[in-house]
């Protein structure tokens, strides 16, 4: 017999939908404006009045990983794994 989810399961899974869809949306304004997964976000949260502060949420370890090779790339953040010369 299946066992019943409890409430913080259901919580967790509904979370994990969430990221999945964000994920999948945030690609594919990127991929129709040709815009930075940065200016993508923004441009989400605007279309559906989300304040940026609670986007940190719905962002999955995926996305989180190519947010930060772009900010690293667009020298927002320090390069790792650079030797002092």
């Amino acid at each position: 017999m299946k066992e019943l989810m409890t409430e913080e399961e259901q919580l967790m899974n509904q979370l994990i939908q969430n990221q999945t869809r964000f994920t999948a949306a945030i690609e594919n304004i990127r991929k129709e404006f040709g815009i930075s997964y940065i200016d993508s976000i923004i441009y989400y949260c605007d279309e559906h009045d989300i304040e940026l502060n609670i986007v940190d949420c719905l962002i999955s370890r995926i996305l989180k990983e190519k947010l930060e090779a772009e900010a690293v790339e667009l020298n927002f953040l320090p390069r790792g794994g650079v030797l002092p010369i």
